[in-house]
């Protein structure tokens, strides 16, 4: 009984998760687990330095098994983080209600995009110049949200965004 024993504690010891190590962007620090990519894009869109587009993720061989995208946008009609939430909701399959979740607006559906057609977890926030967007799919069970509670803002607006 002894060595069943010994050998299930080994393999527990060995089957601990990779630390997750600290990667910097110009607009957040974030922990990634070992095997996660990262692509940064500034000026996405248009080229103008007020849209931003942070993409964090983990591929298989064949499917997504955790995708992350953040977005700082202009917020061109002054709108407040519920609004655009609501908004961003009816754009969505089989949308969750509007929730207030550490500071942000959160709901969870499917986008209408054959690119993102699956359940995603969307978190929003805004101030009078920006909006922040934050979309977790984790079909895998990764743990997206613990990736994203490691966000740390590294400028005045991104921190004030992520209200941390």
């Amino acid at each position: 009984m002894r060595p069943i024993f010994l050998a299930l504690l080994l393999l527990l010891l060995t089957a601990a998760a990779v630390p997750a190590a600290e990667q910097t962007f110009s607009q957040f620090a974030v922990d990634l687990p070992d095997g996660w990519t990262s692509d940064e894009r500034p000026g996405f869109q248009s080229g103008h330095p007020d849209e931003y587009m942070l993409l964090l993720g983990k591929r298989g061989e064949e499917t997504v098994e955790a995708h992350i995208t953040i977005f700082i946008l202009p917020n061109q009609d002054k709108m407040d983080a519920r609004t655009f939430a609501a908004r961003m909701r009816e754009l969505q399959d089989a949308p969750s209600e509007l929730q207030q979740e550490d500071g942000m607006w959160t709901f969870r559906g499917t986008p209408r995009s054959r690119a993102l057609a699956m359940e995603t977890l969307t978190r929003v926030n805004a101030d009078d110049a920006r909006i922040l967007i934050i979309m977790e799919q984790d079909p895998a069970g990764l743990g997206t949200d613990k990736v994203v509670r490691s966000l740390r803002g590294l400028t005045p607006a991104s921190k004030a965004l992520l209200g941390r």
